[in-house]
C-alpha cells in the first residue's frame, strides 16, 4: 500500500507545479494565521461572543453582520476567526480542484481530498461548538485543526523540489529501519501531547493538576523521542541535506516549544495574570503555533524517510 502510494516515478518540475507549490505555501500561511486567531479566541474566552451559526447575529452577511462589529474586541476575535476560516476553506477548495486537474500522481489527489475533508469537518465542528455550547467539541476542533495543518504541510512537501529530489537520502541498514519507526512514534507522541494540551487549555482551564502533570510527563517523553529522532537522522542520512535539515529544524522548534510551555505555566501561577491578559495570551498563542510546527516537522521527517524507503525498494526489484 505504502509502496504504491509513494511511487518514486519522475515528475517534471513544471511552472504549473511551482505555482501550485507556492499557492500551497500561501494556504499554509493562512492556516497559521487562523490557528493563531483561534488561540486568541480561546485565551480571551470569546468563543461564544457570536451566539449563532452559520449566521452571525442572524445575518447572512459575513462582512457586516452588525454595525461596527470590529470595534468590539470579543466579536472581532470570534467573527474575525470565522472570516479567516472562510479564507482557509476557500483556499483549500481551490488547492484541491487545482490538484485534481493538474496533478498526475493519484495519491497526491487523495491527500488533497483528505485536506478538503478535514477543513470541512473543522468548519462544522467550530459551528457546532457554538450552537451546542460544548467544550468537548472545542477540544476536538483544536485537535482536528492540527491534523489539517500537518496534512496541508505534507501536501505542500509533495509538490516541492525537496520531495521530488529526495530519493535515496537514507543509508539503508538496521539503523535506517529503526529511524523510520522512531519518526512515526515521535509524530504520534507529539499529536497525543497536543491532545493533552487541548484538554488542559479548554476544560482544564490551564491549571487542572492532573492534566498539568500528565502534560508535563508527556513533554518529557516527547523530548526524549525527539532526541532519539535527531540522533537517528544523523546516523541514517546518506550525505543528503534534507533529513538533517528537518532534524535541525525539529530540535530548534522543540527547544522553543519547551521554553514557551514553561513560561505559559508560570504565567498561570502568577496572581497578577492568572492565565489572563496580554502576556499569557501571546505566550499561549505562540505555544500553540510552535506545537503545530513541531508536529509538522515530525510529519516531514516521516514522509522524507518513507520516500527513501519506497525508492530503495523499487531499485531492488
Amino acid at each position: 500500500m505504502i509502496r504504491s502510494a509513494l511511487q518514486a516515478r519522475s515528475i517534471p518540475v513544471t511552472a504549473e507545479l511551482k505555482w501550485r507549490y507556492r499557492f500551497s505555501l500561501l494556504t499554509v500561511l493562512f492556516t497559521v494565521i487562523l490557528l493563531s486567531w483561534g488561540a486568541v479566541v480561546t485565551s480571551i474566552e470569546a468563543g461564544l461572543a457570536v451566539p449563532d451559526w452559520p449566521t452571525t447575529f442572524n445575518s447572512i452577511d459575513p462582512i457586516k453582520p452588525i454595525p461596527r462589529w470590529w470595534a468590539i474586541p470579543s466579536i472581532l476575535a470570534e467573527h474575525g476567526h470565522r472570516l479567516m476560516g472562510m479564507v482557509v476553506g476557500a483556499s483549500t477548495v481551490l488547492l484541491f480542484l487545482w490538484t485534481l486537474i493538474a496533478e498526475p500522481r493519484r495519491w497526491v489527489k487523495v491527500v488533497a481530498g483528505f485536506a478538503l475533508f478535514l477543513v470541512i469537518v473543522q468548519g462544522v465542528l467550530g459551528g457546532l461548538r457554538v450552537v451546542l455550547v460544548s467544550l468537548d467539541l472545542a477540544v476536538v476542533h483544536a485537535c482536528v485543526a492540527q491534523l489539517y495543518f500537518s496534512t496541508l504541510v505534507g501536501l505542500t512537501f509533495f509538490t516541492s523540489g525537496a520531495w521530488l529530489k529526495s530519493a535515496g537520502i537514507l543509508q539503508e541498514g538496521t539503523g535506517t529501519t529503526q529511524f523510520r519507526k522512531v519518526t512515526v512514534i515521535t509524530a504520534a507522541a507529539v499529536y497525543i501531547q497536543i491532545i493533552l494540551g487541548a484538554l488542559l487549555r479548554h476544560p482544564g482551564a490551564g491549571s487542572h493538576i492532573v492534566l498539568v502533570t500528565t502534560h508535563l510527563l508527556g513533554a518529557i517523553i516527547v523530548v526524549a523521542l525527539v532526541f532519539m529522532t535527531i540522533k537517528g537522522a544523523k546516523r541514517a542520512s546518506n550525505g543528503s541535506s534534507i533529513i538533517p535539515k528537518f532534524a535541525h529544524m525539529l530540535s530548534i522548534v522543540l527547544t522553543v516549544q519547551f521554553l514557551l510551555g514553561l513560561l505559559a505555566y508560570w504565567l498561570i501561577t502568577v496572581d497578577e495574570y492568572s492565565g489572563r491578559g496580554v502576556y499569557p495570551t501571546i505566550i499561549s498563542t505562540l505555544h500553540l503555533i510552535t506545537g503545530a510546527a513541531l508536529l509538522a516537522s515530525c510529519v516531514l521527517l516521516v514522509l522524507a524517510s518513507a520516500r527513501s524507503y519506497v525508492t530503495s525498494k523499487e531499485a531492488a526489484v
